[in-house]
């Protein structure tokens, strides 16, 4: 084979593709990326059996043939070539061949053969959305994915819904925390509800692959889901298995509804989190009238940590409903509000066990829900043994 493509578009298909390889697989040819050179131009593939990344270059074949070539490797040269060159791929025998402006790379290949076909299989469901805005999606929601530490394995992706015949949501939850996003799709799929999960590492690897610009085509069944535009398709296996009614843990009505300034309150719970405790991260938040006006108020905070040392603040907020105590795990809460871009945000709770939910008062589309802690849990100043009971 041979081929000559730009330095650039190499660049850039590379750094979609190449991430998907660069695992330590114990089969190596997963670590390499197939390049194949056709009349129809040059196209790179990645592959870690659950995910297929491929992706077109525009170029000049002057001999079809297929090479594979270490995908670290690869990605290494690229990011590394001069601007506005040209960059030739050639194979001879067992070695792999890149030049540019009078460098040349020769890298051992593996058989081509040996690289593992996708199966494609047929999708019930189509439809195009900005990349921008699922792009936005995916990053309102990864944060809440499992970490694969712990929980189901259908909680380490990321839950696509299809609802009445437009509207697509994105849900993600750990146990303790869940986000949620919707929009709506232009429209291509027959109508029929879908919930089907991609991968974790298959949406990290989607939401650094779009862009600002142009539309993602959809594809999407219970058992497959396809990302596609006009320069790279992105193939995932759906996990399996049935995700959790999120809608049921969400709760129909609250009590206190409190309107914080979003950098202030994180300011103070990362203040907070200097000292809160190593098992729990709990900080203590009450939110109480602080003697001004009907209706302004002040959100207390404080941590300990008995081998450390306690912290106590407050902030200005705006509430409604009775005063409100809630604890929750300082790093779950900052990565919960950092999400995020807005300066004004409203928390909406019932009491001190019920699951509290945080939204942008402007963005009717999007929410986050964070489960507190017990009250009894949250270390105690003075008393080492009994935590603070419940009320």
């Amino acid at each position: 084979m041979k081929s000559v493509v730009s330095a650039k578009d190499l660049k850039a298909a590379v750094a979609v593709v190449a991430p998907i390889s660069k695992g330590a697989s114990a089969m190596p040819i997963i670590n390499h990326v197939l390049v194949i050179a056709t009349l129809d131009g040059i196209r790179i593939e990645a592959t870690d059996i659950e995910t297929q990344v491929t992706a077109t270059i525009p170029g000049k074949v002057e001999k079809i043939g297929r090479s594979t070539v270490e995908g670290a490797r690869l990605s290494a040269i690229s990011r590394l070539l001069p601007a506005g060159a040209d960059v030739t791929f050639s194979r001879n025998g067992s070695k792999g061949t890149v030049s540019c402006d009078g460098d040349t790379f020769e890298l051992l290949t593996l058989d081509v053969a040996d690289f593992p076909e996708w199966v494609i299989h047929p999708h019930t469901h189509a439809f195009e959305v900005p990349q921008k805005t699922l792009r936005t999606m995916l990053e309102t929601v990864g944060y809440a994915v499992a970490d694969g530490k712990d929980g189901r394995r259908v909680l380490f992706g990321i839950l696509l819904e299809l609802t009445g015949g437009k509207k697509l949501r994105l849900i993600a939850t750990n146990g303790r925390v869940m986000s949620s996003q919707w929009d709506e799709t232009h429209g291509l799929f027959d109508g029929k509800d879908l919930r089907t999960i991609l991968p974790a590492r298959s949406a990290d690897q989607l939401r650094k692959a779009l862009g600002d610009e142009g539309v993602v085509t959809v594809r999407l069944s219970d058992r497959q889901l396809e990302f596609a535009t006009d320069a790279w398709t992105i193939r995932t296996q759906a996990i399996e298995g049935k995700y959790p009614n999120i809608d049921a843990v969400v709760p129909k009505d609250f009590s206190t509804k409190v309107t914080f300034d979003r950098e202030v309150m994180l300011a103070a719970l990362r203040r907070a989190g200097i000292v809160a405790d190593a098992a729990n991260r709990s900080v203590l938040m009450e939110v109480t009238e602080d003697g001004g006006d009907k209706g302004r108020a002040c959100c207390s905070f404080r941590a300990m940590a008995h081998d450390v040392g306690s912290f106590a603040g407050k902030i200005p907020v705006n509430y409604s409903g009775p005063a409100f105590k809630v604890a929750f795990n300082c790093s779950l809460l900052i990565d919960t509000l950092s999400v995020f871009e807005v300066q004004s945000l409203v928390m909406n709770g019932r009491n001190s066990t019920a699951p509290v939910v945080f939204l942008d008062p402007k963005q009717e589309n999007r929410f986050s829900l964070l489960m507190p802690i017990k009250l009894s849990e949250v270390p105690a100043e003075g008393d080492e043994d009994d935590g603070e009971k419940e009320d």
